[in-house]
């Protein structure tokens, strides 16, 4: 969550006020079932739990609403606290301040092509496009907010949910990943806890509507404060994904297998067979043009410009991808039993076209910007 007044287009911030103010280093853990606490130290009177926006899912872990967010209650477990919550929605990346409304039970907000809906039973203030909170919790209260968005024009507009709807959306939410849990993770050995969490954010990168795996959910977060390094990774790279699936393997995870490989299918099409190669990476949807752009209006984390939306190596060559996404195939073999005919051809294509052009140039795997293709670097 950005902080409230950050310098950026849009945030969403929330922060427990306390009456010492100047100590503001909190202890954080991300619990199993999604909650985030904060303590002060010296303070047991004022302890708080902290929503983590999760997508709301229904058991099984498939997506139960698209267009829905929300996190576990605002809670004040002990003493009395005042909370401050700032809302600023700035669709996108920034160009937009939307028309905000105070609606029963909720804030809407319009504008560009997209509308959404925040449920509250917190009576907000609403300061041009940005809406702040100020509100007490004792003892035992909590105060939930959920998210909703559709496009402008979609008939099916939400309604505002109940405090007691969206507490059943995150106990569905965290019901959904209790279930994947337990059908999919039955590792023993060192590190167990990690080595859940990991298959959970694996696991959580796929787009539930069509089976693509993002690299990462995020864009323009440098590898260094103030560098220039940031890209868009909020696309799936065919060779990250067929690692995911390998790494998931362990999981016996067949629905993932097949969503992705028939995925992967309609969004290749008939480029293999027509004599181009196999795009390195796609969008969510299957887009093949991901031409990459900056946003010079945009700060980037902690003054780390420029902003990307896009990425440029999207049409690099790259040979070892045919390898990587054959060896899933391969490693996942008794998962894609059930693929269709159109699938099985597809990695026909792909394995021919390693065959014939493996020992061909390429640009290797590091994505340089501005390198031509010389020297083979790869190997499929």
């Amino acid at each position: 969550m950005a902080e409230p007044g950050g310098t950026d287009p849009g945030s969403r911030g929330i922060s427990p006020g306390c009456a010492n103010t100047d100590e503001h280093n909190a202890d954080r853990r991300l619990r199993a079932d999604l909650r985030l606490s904060l303590g002060r130290p010296g303070e047991p009177g004022r302890i708080h739990r902290l929503a983590v926006p999760a997508p709301i899912r229904q058991p099984g872990g498939v997506r139960q609403d698209p267009g829905s967010v929300g996190g576990p209650p605002l809670e004040c477990t002990q003493g009395e606290g005042e909370i401050e919550v700032e809302v600023a929605p700035r669709p996108e990346y920034g160009l937009i301040s939307p028309l905000l409304t105070a609606r029963e039970a909720g804030i809407e907000a319009r504008g560009g092509a997209m509308r959404s809906l925040l449920s509250t039973d917190r009576p907000p203030t609403i300061e041009g496009s940005t809406a702040p909170f100020r509100f007490s919790l004792r003892e035992g209260e909590a105060a939930g907010f959920a998210q909703q968005w559709r496009t402008s024009f979609d008939p099916d507009q939400p309604a505002p949910w109940t405090q007691d709807q969206i507490a059943k959306g995150i106990e569905g939410t965290v019901e959904a990943w209790r279930t994947w849990s337990g059908v999919h993770q039955a590792y023993e050995g060192p590190w167990a806890d990690l080595v859940y969490h990991s298959g959970r954010v694996l696991q959580a990168l796929m787009y539930q509507p069509t089976g693509a795996i993002v690299a990462a959910p995020t864009t323009s977060l440098p590898e260094g404060v103030g560098g220039e390094r940031n890209w868009d990774y909020r696309y799936a790279w065919v060779r990250d994904a067929s690692f995911t699936l390998d790494a998931l393997w362990v999981a016996a995870c067949p629905d993932e297998a097949l969503k992705f490989f028939s995925w992967m299918t309609g969004a290749v099409a008939s480029q293999v067979v027509g004599g181009r190669d196999l795009q390195i990476m796609f969008g969510i949807g299957g887009e093949h043009d991901l031409s990459e752009r900056t946003l010079p209006h945009l700060s980037g984390w902690r003054d780390s410009r420029p902003v990307r939306v896009g990425n440029g190596a999207w049409d690099q060559r790259q040979l070892d991808v045919y390898g990587e996404l054959l060896d899933a195939a391969y490693r996942l073999r008794d998962q894609l039993s059930e693929i269709d005919d159109a699938t099985k051809a597809f990695l026909v294509q792909v394995a021919d076209a390693a065959a014939s052009r493996w020992q061909e140039q390429d640009q290797g795997i590091w994505e340089v910007r501005g390198m031509n293709a010389g020297p083979k670097r790869s190997h499929p």
